[in-house]
């Protein structure tokens, strides 16, 4: 006797004691409710649902309230619902099944690209989850047969700059997934990772090791999930798969080493010391390989200030100095005393060429000094004198002369440097008023406009090109 199912009625629901329902029809046999209760029992196996929602859908399925009984008469069409629903269920179990053998293997090597390739190429899509499931069926059998063609990672050209931000990024993800997966803490993996680099701590790591590193954290990744990794494995673990040379010395290595074979379970510290001498074979493959195009020869400035230049300019500025000393030094400290108390015209004119001279003299000569403060000076001079000759049509006072002063300081800036939101930021943090800020910044951007239509290289970018 077939003892009832958990959570379900020792009887459908509707029948009575006697066996038979309301409405004089007989209720299920005990065979044909046997049978019914076996198909949902699979059913419930292969999906979430419960028993009682089973029987609610078969009845849906019938066309009867869920106070209605099951009847005889009910049978054949409940069973064929019922297949047709495991059915279902099967097909979509099934179809997970497959989904997810090939999630575990398209994390190995470079599989997710070949996939990838041969979807897009044979059924035009780009998702796994568009396919039928003979496609899939069909994509699972050649990744575990070795018959797609694995493509090789693009290969970055080497270079002796260290890591750019985006790719310590990277690195650092891959280096917390690891952790993550194996315990061990990140700390230890970034020592590890700055040995293997033959790099100090707190030095930075050359671009050249970033593809190596991330191939090595990944396939550390991968093989720790392993309960017997071998050779073979860890040569399906690397995203960059080993050539036949390289494979040979890693073979002939771990031969050497420990007298194991391909096949052979390998614990996670051979695995480990495997992985970092394929680090090391690509590495030294890479600074063999390291070409740095050589720059064609052209011709340039030699700049080189003989003695008699330098003396001629420190001639200049000297004499210069025996007329007015504001020529001294870089002109800060005489820009702070203008801004405090604006002086007149007539003065501020003759520092204004004495400085302009000595500035061209010194920068002439070829003597070590910058152009940053000199231009400020400079702009401050240029809009203290507009604001002067605006008095003979303009009414003006020292707060006029004060205004055009910062504007022309932050125009001369800006067209020098090509800068004009530096530039404009700079001026106000200096005097401390943000309220110049909209009509500073529509000068620097004007002037920063004419400055790159007449020379497209800033001063400082000129000076490079002459100079280095």
């Amino acid at each position: 006797m077939t003892h009832p199912l958990a959570d379900m009625p020792d009887r459908p629901p509707g029948r009575g004691p006697s066996g038979t329902a309301a409405t004089g029809e007989p209720s299920l046999s005990m065979q044909q409710r046997t049978v019914l209760e076996r198909l949902i029992t699979r059913l419930v196996a292969l999906t979430s649902q419960q028993n009682a929602e089973v029987w609610a859908c078969v009845k849906h399925d019938l066309g009867l309230k869920g106070d209605s009984p099951l009847l005889a008469c009910h049978f054949s069409a409940a069973e064929a619902s019922l297949n047709q629903r495991l059915a279902a269920a099967q097909d979509n179990h099934h179809h997970r099944q497959t989904l997810a053998q090939l999630s575990d293997l398209l994390g190995q090597g470079n599989n997710r690209q070949a996939v990838s390739d041969y979807i897009r190429q044979h059924y035009g899509q780009t998702a796994l989850h568009a396919l039928s499931q003979t496609q899939l069926e069909t994509i699972l059998h050649l990744l575990q047969h070795g018959q797609l063609s694995i493509p090789q990672p693009q290969q970055r050209p080497p270079t002796l700059r260290p890591l750019l931000p985006a790719e310590h990024n990277t690195l650092n993800q891959l280096v917390t997934k690891l952790a993550a997966a194996t315990g061990e803490p990140s700390k230890l993996i970034w020592q590890s990772m700055l040995e293997l680099c033959g790099v100090k701590s707190g030095e930075l790591i050359p671009a050249t090791h970033f593809l190596p590193l991330s191939y090595w954290l990944q396939a550390r990744q991968t093989l720790s999930a392993q309960s017997a990794p071998t050779l073979t494995s860890l040569q399906g673990a690397l995203k960059q798969p080993l050539e036949a040379a390289e494979w040979q010395k890693i073979v002939d290595f771990a031969s050497r080493s420990w007298q194991v074979t391909p096949q052979t379970t390998l614990s996670p510290a051979q695995i480990l010391a495997l992985l970092n001498k394929v680090f090391v074979l690509r590495g030294a493959r890479a600074q063999e390989t390291l070409a740095i195009p050589q720059e064609e020869p052209v011709a340039r400035r030699t700049w080189s200030a003989k003695p008699w230049q330098l003396a001629l300019g420190g001639l200049i500025v000297g004499g210069l100095s025996l007329i007015t000393p504001a020529v001294w030094g870089n002109g800060y400290s005489v820009v702070q005393s203008y801004l405090l108390l604006p002086p007149s015209g007539a003065l501020l004119v003759g520092i204004f060429i004495c400085k302009l001279l000595a500035v061209l003299a010194s920068s002439g000569s070829g003597a070590p000094g910058g152009v940053f403060t000199p231009t400020l000076f400079v702009g401050l001079a240029m809009g203290m004198l507009f604001a002067c000759f605006s008095r003979l049509w303009l009414p003006g006072s020292e707060e006029m002369a004060i205004m055009m002063g910062l504007t022309g300081m932050a125009a001369f800036l800006a067209a020098t440097t090509h800068a004009p939101i530096m530039s404009t930021l700079m001026i106000c943090e200096m005097t401390g008023q943000y309220t110049l800020l909209p009509g500073l910044l529509i000068t620097c951007v004007v002037s920063s406009v004419l400055s790159r239509t007449l020379r497209r290289d800033s001063i400082y970018r000129h000076h490079v090109a002459e100079h280095v």
